[in-house]
C-alpha cells in the first residue's frame, strides 16, 4: 500500500473525530443533570448524650457520645467520639466553652434530599445543646 494514502486516510479520520467530538459537546451542552444547587433538604435533629470523657494525654480528652433515634419504630443506639467527628481531641477550655459534662446533650443533625441533585443523605455532631 502506499504510505501518502495511508497518512491521508488517517488525517481524514482525525479530522472526522474531531468534527464529532465538537458537534457532540456542542448537542450534549445543557443537557446533562448538574451536580449541586440548590437542594432541599428534610432536616431532623436528634440527642447525642455525653457517656464518657476518658482522659487520652495529660490535658488531652475525648469525648464519647451515645445517640438514640428512631428508624421506622426502631430504637438506633450508637456510639460517636469526639475525635472521629472533629478529626481533633478537646481540652478542658473548650469543654467548658462548649458546656460537655457527662449527661449533656448534644444536637446530631440528619438530612435527607428532598429535592435538587447535590448529597442524598448527611449527617454530623453539632456542639450546640439539644432541647427536647
Amino acid at each position: 500500500m502506499n504510505p501518502n494514502i495511508i497518512s491521508s486516510q488517517l488525517r481524514t479520520s482525525a479530522q472526522l473525530s474531531l468534527i464529532l467530538l465538537v458537534v457532540g459537546c456542542q448537542w450534549f451542552k445543557g443537557r446533562h443533570i448538574v451536580d449541586g444547587g440548590p437542594c432541599t433538604y428534610d432536616i431532623k435533629f436528634f440527642p447525642a448524650e455525653v457517656i464518657a470523657i476518658p482522659e487520652i494525654d495529660s490535658g488531652i480528652y475525648d469525648v464519647h457520645f451515645v445517640l438514640k433515634r428512631q428508624i421506622d419504630y426502631v430504637e438506633i443506639r450508637d456510639t460517636l467520639y469526639y475525635s472521629a467527628q472533629f478529626g481533633k481531641l478537646t481540652t478542658p477550655e473548650i469543654m467548658a466553652k462548649e458546656g460537655v459534662t457527662i449527661g449533656a446533650l448534644f444536637k446530631y443533625e440528619v438530612r435527607d434530599i428532598e429535592t435538587g441533585s447535590c448529597t442524598p443523605h448527611m449527617e454530623w455532631l453539632l456542639m450546640e445543646k439539644y432541647k427536647p
